[in-house]
């Protein structure tokens, strides 16, 4: 019996996902706390536009990071590395500044679905390019699960949007 191409239960490409964002954090967090170089004060308004606009900008994100699993899944790591790096850097100044409380009380809210849902495009990226790599083709009959997956990504970049945005 034939595997289906894309596994909603695939813990361990989700997990790769977290350790290449947290790993970026990681990274520009203890540089910069090592370094304690402050850009001055930091203001965490939330001010990014209407709850659309948000959405849009989210969604596009995490179609990249998906469609990127056709490039092997390069796009993916990128993404996921390098937002973890600005993340870092962001909770670094917070720390620095003593505006800790003030950046988890903006972030948490719409940043742990948020993130969630950027996580979880990366392992789907990762999916996509294990079957290129693997099986050397995509099967576009089997590929009902991506769809479904890409629905759970784009509603969770949704309720993100709408707490963010709200």
């Amino acid at each position: 019996m034939d595997k289906l191409v894309f596994n909603l239960n695939n813990r361990s490409l989700f997990i790769w996902s977290c350790i290449i964002y947290f790993i970026g954090i990681l990274l520009s967090l203890v540089l910069s706390l090592i370094l304690n170089y402050s850009i001055g004060d930091m203001n965490f308004n939330n001010d990014l536009g209407g709850w659309q606009s948000i959405f849009v900008h989210n969604v596009k994100i995490d179609l990249i990071i998906i469609f990127g699993g056709f490039l092997l899944g390069i796009p993916a790591v990128l993404l996921l590395f390098f937002n973890g790096i600005v993340f870092g850097l962001i909770l670094a100044q917070s720390i620095i500044n003593s505006e800790l409380v003030s950046f988890i009380v903006t972030i948490a809210p719409h940043g742990v679905i948020e993130n969630i849902g950027f996580l979880y495009a990366g392992c789907i990226s990762f999916q996509i390019a294990r079957q290129i790599i693997f099986v050397r083709k995509f099967s576009w009959e089997k590929s009902y699960n991506l769809t479904v997956q890409i629905i759970i990504c784009i509603f969770l970049c949704l309720v993100a949007a709408l707490i963010e945005g709200g």
